[in-house]
């Protein structure tokens, strides 16, 4: 069962309070408007302290006019104006016009993002996208079993695509930045923009692309590396690369210090 609440205008108290749906509405006198973000900010501090957010049941606030759309979902919380959340377990989802779907254990602070078949998901920002994460594996991992550890994404337009075929279910996934890209991840680190990355398998990538470097197709960051600098680059995999425009482009080098480049042919430094 749902219990759906809505934000009226009090003359008694003279603010805003939250109700049940069926409750009445009056304007405050005057036309003042309450922000989106103080708004925001109460609703989720009256969840966190309402008796009701320990229910076993959903806690659904949000607006009749644009509600949200909850449906074969249990102990989760939804608050704000056209979310769709379904086929959910255990989730928090705070904002406007995020779709999750298939997926559980997921938190969302943001609009327009969408999680799906992708468990123990944290999500904070607008429009990323994280699509089957908890797609089956050779090696029979699926994210119900991750037993602690989760992913986080953290920003403005990120995809994150499927999961590694060889993933054993301890590996989380760091995105922090905007419009970084990867299809089958297992675990890493990542902090910029505009990177793309395949497998990776514990990188730890710092750094950002300019969107016509990630538009070329040829920017993509190898597995098992540290890159560390503006458009710094391991090719392969396994390389470190330090340095603006540092580029380790073969397997197992070493390279640091401004534009300096170990082409795919030349070995180790």
């Amino acid at each position: 069962m749902n219990h759906i609440y809505k934000v009226i205008w009090s003359r008694v108290k003279n603010s805003y309070v939250v109700v049940s749906e069926i409750a009445g509405t009056a304007k405050k006198s005057g036309g003042v408007r309450i922000s989106t973000n103080a708004l925001a900010a109460a609703l989720t501090a009256f969840l966190l302290t309402s008796s009701v957010a320990g229910a076993v049941d959903n806690v659904i606030v949000g607006n009749t006019e644009a509600p949200n759309a909850v449906t074969d979902t249990t102990d989760s919380t939804v608050v704000g104006i056209e979310n769709k959340v379904s086929k959910e377990k255990d989730d928090v989802i705070v904002g406007k016009k995020n779709t999750i779907e298939d997926s559980e254990d997921v938190r969302v602070v943001g609009k327009g993002n969408t999680v799906t078949n992708s468990d123990r998901q944290n999500v904070i920002g607008d429009n990323n996208s994280i699509t089957n994460r908890d797609a089956g594996t050779v090696s029979g991992y699926h994210g119900i079993t991750r037993n602690g550890t989760s992913d986080l994404v953290i920003g403005r337009g990120n995809k994150i695509e499927g999961n590694d075929t060889y993933m054993t279910g301890h590996e989380s996934l760091t995105v922090i930045g905007n419009n970084n890209e990867t299809v089958n991840p297992t675990s890493g680190i990542v902090i910029g923009d505009n990177q793309t990355f395949g497998t990776i398998k514990e990188s730890v990538i710092i750094g950002s692309m300019t969107p016509e470097e990630k538009a070329s197709g040829k920017r993509e960051q190898g597995g098992g590396s540290v890159v560390v600098g503006y458009n710094a680059q391991s090719g392969r995999g396994l390389n470190v690369a330090v340095g603006h425009s540092a580029l380790a482009l073969g397997h197992e080098g070493t390279v640091t210090g401004h534009n300096s480049v170990i082409e795919a042919n030349q070995g180790s430094l």
